[in-house]
Formats: structure tokens, sequence, C-alpha cells
């Protein structure tokens, strides 16, 4: 169960995430589309489908990295969000990632990924639902 003060900053890291893309509107391409797949020419990241534990696909999951190399590279975006059938795709540069993946009525899920140079990584999460 998820207690009310993590919803509550659930809701708030959301919120200020919606304000800060919504404050770069138009200013910039985006790296990815909006459902996190790569443009052209993109050789390197990570990619993966997420799916609950009967195998169907979870939509709308919040997937964000966290370097683990120091000094910490540039990460392009703050998190992306799984599309319709679960699959996303994200450029990264190369190294270690702790990347999480998370959803409201869904436990979130970390894997620990090793991103090389001019290679797509592949990183699938199986969410288990959150019990009311």
């Amino acid at each position: 169960m998820i207690a009310n003060n993590d919803w509550t900053a659930f809701i708030s890291a959301m919120l200020l995430l919606a304000a800060a893309v919504g404050s770069y509107a138009n200013q910039d391409t985006p790296v990815t589309d909006r459902g996190g797949h790569l443009g052209r020419g993109d050789k390197e990241g990570v990619s993966g489908r997420i799916t609950d534990r009967q195998g169907h696909p979870v939509a709308g999951v919040f997937v964000h990295p966290r370097s683990l190399d120091e000094p910490a590279p540039a990460i392009p975006e703050i998190a992306i969000v799984s599309d319709d059938n679960g699959h996303y795709t994200w450029r990264l540069p190369p190294g270690k990632y702790e990347l999480s993946a998370s959803a409201i009525g869904y436990h979130g899920m970390v894997k620990i990924i090793t991103i090389k140079a001019g290679q797509m990584t592949a990183a699938d999460f199986i969410l288990e639902r959150a019990l009311h």
C-alpha cells in the first residue's frame, strides 16, 4: 500500500514536470517523441517494453534514469512515458544507470543497466499491480 505522503510527493513531482515541460514548449526539438521513440540516426540508449504480470502492456509508465557514473553525463530529458503498447526508447549517452519505472496503481521497479557506445540496451519491466 502506498502512503498518502508518497502519493503527495509523486503528484507534486508530476506537476513540477508538467510545468517544466510546458515552460519549454516550442523552444527545442525533443530527443524523443511522446512515446520516447528515437529519431533517425540515434544508435545508443535503452529500449524496452513494460507489461503487467499477465503480459498486458502498461501505458503511461514514467521511466527515469539516474547516472551511476562520476562525473554523471547530461541526461537529455527528465523522464519519458511508455506508449499505448508499453514500449519506450530513450537515447542516453554510454554509461551505467539506475533505471526506474513507476506508474499509479503499480509497484515501481528499478534496474541497473549499462549502455555501451553505439549500442541499444534492452530493459523490459514487469510491473505488479498495487493492492488497494
